[in-house]
């Protein structure tokens, strides 16, 4: 099934997150879903935990951060097959447990299927 027209552009956003809290990454946008089609995240002052996720769910399982290391989620190449999806009109979070967390994430924002 094409998707010609359902995304606005793709888009980049920091990753700035202190230790030990909730940080939204994207915000939300009214009629729009936050497709997550990359991720690159690296501690740098502690080990510790993230995860990602929307005000609905987590999008991603709890992660380990060693101290100067990182997660990525490399570039999906296909527009109709992001990591997730977060659910319309909710914006995207990370939660820190521990490590602060700095990166990138891309994304696109696109109107939510309705058939």
């Amino acid at each position: 099934m094409p998707l010609a027209g359902k995304f606005t552009n793709y888009k980049s956003a920091a990753v700035d997150a202190a230790a030990g809290s909730a940080t939204e990454l994207v915000a939300a946008v009214a009629g729009k879903q936050i497709w997550v089609y990359g991720f690159h995240g690296q501690a740098d002052a502690a080990n510790g935990t993230f995860k990602l996720h929307d005000a609905a769910a987590d999008k991603t399982g709890t992660m380990a951060l060693i101290d100067s290391y990182g997660v990525t989620l490399p570039i999906s190449p296909l527009e109709h097959a992001p990591w997730f999806k977060c659910a319309t009109a909710s914006a995207l979070s990370v939660t820190t447990v521990s490590a602060t967390i700095d990166g990138v994430v891309v994304y696109a924002l696109v109107e939510p299927d309705t058939r």
